[in-house]
């Protein structure tokens, strides 16, 4: 327990629950650094900014309960390396990625990764990423908008959970596949035949289709606030 001003470096671990009235509460549950007050009060206020002026229903708060543990200890990380155990491999293989984080005054550390390169998936170059939770957000936001659009309220609050579910203590291993299939408004038809997305992507429909962007990832909760990204080209051969 802290009394008085902050240390120099520390950060905040927290626990937020909101609860309108007659609907169901949303969970917060995350970590920051020595900006963490801050983050906790805008994510909070956003929350329920964003479900008292929606534009669906009207919403009431019931209560918002927040638990904060402030640590005198910076957690901020750099990525030092990523190596993998082949960029050159046949559709099917497994690749190993081990990747080294370096720490303010304090040992690396390691983390491992396994990529299973699809069986169907054509030869080709393609991009292997590992990322920290900001530039995970942040590819999400490119790759995946529609994740984040509300078309009712049970669309507000499913985008709030994925917004919600990122913590920012977790690094990210990712490839980059090749858009498969289309998306329509917030629908993910992933694996739809080319022959149907040609159909959808017709400009007189009044929904308008994008590609989907696929990706393969796994992700590992390391406690650290991982800022940066490291990209690797991975050839698939025949």
């Amino acid at each position: 327990m802290f009394l008085g001003d902050l240390p120099s470096q520390y950060n905040v671990s927290y626990q937020a629950v909101i609860t309108p009235i007659n609907s169901e509460p949303l969970h917060i549950n995350n970590i920051s650094g020595s900006t963490g007050l801050p983050d906790l009060s805008n994510e909070v206020a956003n929350c329920v900014r964003l479900l008292m002026n929606n534009p669906f229903k009207t919403v009431q708060m019931k209560s918002i309960d927040v638990q904060v543990t402030i640590a005198p200890k910076d957690i901020s990380a750099h990525i030092w390396s990523v190596e993998v155990s082949d960029t050159k491999v046949r559709a099917g293989q497994t690749i190993d990625v081990a990747v080294i984080i370096e720490l303010v005054r304090e040992p690396k550390k390691s983390y491992n990764f396994q990529v299973k390169i699809p069986q169907n998936l054509p030869p080709g170059n393609f991009t292997l990423a590992v990322c920290g939770a900001a530039e995970y957000n942040r590819f999400l936001n490119q790759a995946a908008p529609q994740r984040f659009v509300a078309q009712n309220f049970d669309g507000l609050n499913q985008a709030l959970k994925e917004l919600l579910s990122h913590a920012r203590d977790k690094l990210y291993c990712m490839l980059l596949l090749p858009s498969t299939g289309i998306v329509l408004e917030t629908a993910e038809l992933a694996d739809l035949p080319a022959t149907k997305a040609v159909v959808l992507y017709d400009s007189r429909r009044a929904l308008a289709a994008i590609p989907y962007q696929n990706w393969i990832e796994s992700s590992v909760k390391t406690g650290l606030l991982t800022v940066d990204r490291k990209n690797i080209q991975i050839t698939v051969e025949n």
